[in-house]
């Protein structure tokens, strides 16, 4: 479905960023061409003050996922000051939370990643000091602030280290950077599987919110 997902996302979120270019009004500075799946709407033009709601209500309608819509406006409410606090996209926050664990708090995979966003408890371990958490236990990633809060900056921290190529980021969240850096190091192309499932829960809430 590659040849399906990317050039919809790719036109999705060039039609987002050209209505949040419009609606925002004019600017003194010209807009560069965004690459190819390298921007998204609340990082080019902003959300709009309505979004919240409409993420909640196209969170609720999707199947399988454990919390009810107040405990859903509670956490995207949550992933909104946690993605402020590092100036990230809060949409892209979600889609790693809804392909990660499916909004499951008490998730844990085969490989020992837990909670929300499936951090591993190591990788935990090494972030946590840096955003002035006492790690009492690994158990605290099932608390969905502490996790939402290393999650965030991990995958920040990814994109600052892939110099803002998103695709790389969202694999090195899955396979490790290391990996990753790579793949690029050989010229060889990044695994996309992983990052097209994030891009399709993301292209689906921006529609959502864009509409």
């Amino acid at each position: 479905m590659k040849w399906i997902t990317r050039p919809f996302a790719t036109l999705t979120v060039l039609l987002a960023v050209v209505a949040a270019t419009f609606f925002a009004g004019p600017s003194s500075e010209p807009m560069a061409a965004a690459p190819v799946r390298q921007q998204t709407l609340a990082l080019a033009g902003g959300l709009p003050d309505s979004w919240e709601h409409r993420a909640i209500a196209w969170l609720d309608a999707q199947r399988g996922i454990p919390m009810s819509r107040t405990e859903l406006g509670s956490l995207v409410r949550l992933v909104d000051r946690t993605a402020e606090r590092f100036e990230t996209d809060p949409l892209m926050i979600l889609a790693v939370i809804q392909v990660e664990s499916r909004f499951d708090p008490f998730a844990v995979s085969p490989r020992g990643a837990r909670g929300l966003m499936q951090v591993r408890p190591e990788t935990a371990r090494e972030i946590a000091p840096r955003l002035g958490i006492e790690w009492t236990s690994d158990d605290l990633l099932f608390d969905p602030e502490v996790n939402v809060l290393i999650g965030t900056w991990y995958v920040q921290h990814l994109l600052e280290r892939f110099d803002g190529n998103l695709d790389a980021a969202f694999a090195a969240y899955e396979a490790g950077p290391g990996r990753i850096e790579g793949h690029l190091a050989r010229s060889s192309e990044v695994p996309l599987r992983y990052a097209d499932r994030i891009w399709n829960v993301l292209v689906a809430l921006q529609t959502q919110i864009a509409a």
